[in-house]
């Protein structure tokens, strides 16, 4: 199942805040989490309102595991841990020739870094 977890479209604004519903899927289930970073897709649609080639580039990261986790874990950082996740692909400049998370020079907070890192 592939779910977009901001709940709308960024229209270009980069990665916005996470709806808990997304998350609460992944607690309950004990799902395994497979964050995705896209870059691009603003280019396809939403800049002129009509369907447009463009090009769009996809970071699949490291699995998250929400079995391993604490029920607390999951209740409290999940959502966290997959928004670093996938913000840490897009801050380094993965999807502009990488393959992968972690690259670059941006700072991260130490959780992301670890999980890019894997």
């Amino acid at each position: 199942m592939l779910i977009f977890p901001e709940g709308t479209r960024s229209k270009g604004r980069g990665l916005l805040p996470f709806k808990s519903g997304a998350i609460k899927l992944a607690i309950n289930s004990l799902a395994p989490i497979i964050p995705i970073a896209i870059s691009g897709s603003y280019e396809v649609f939403e800049k002129h309102y009509r369907i447009h080639p463009a090009e769009v580039r996809m970071v699949f990261c490291p699995t998250i595991i929400t079995a391993d986790m604490s029920p607390d874990e999951r209740r409290h950082k999940l959502a966290d841990q997959v928004r670093d996740t996938i913000e840490a692909a897009l801050s380094n400049n993965c999807l502009v020739g990488g393959f992968g998370c972690g690259c670059g020079d941006t700072q991260l907070s130490a959780e992301a870094e670890d999980r890019c890192a894997e």
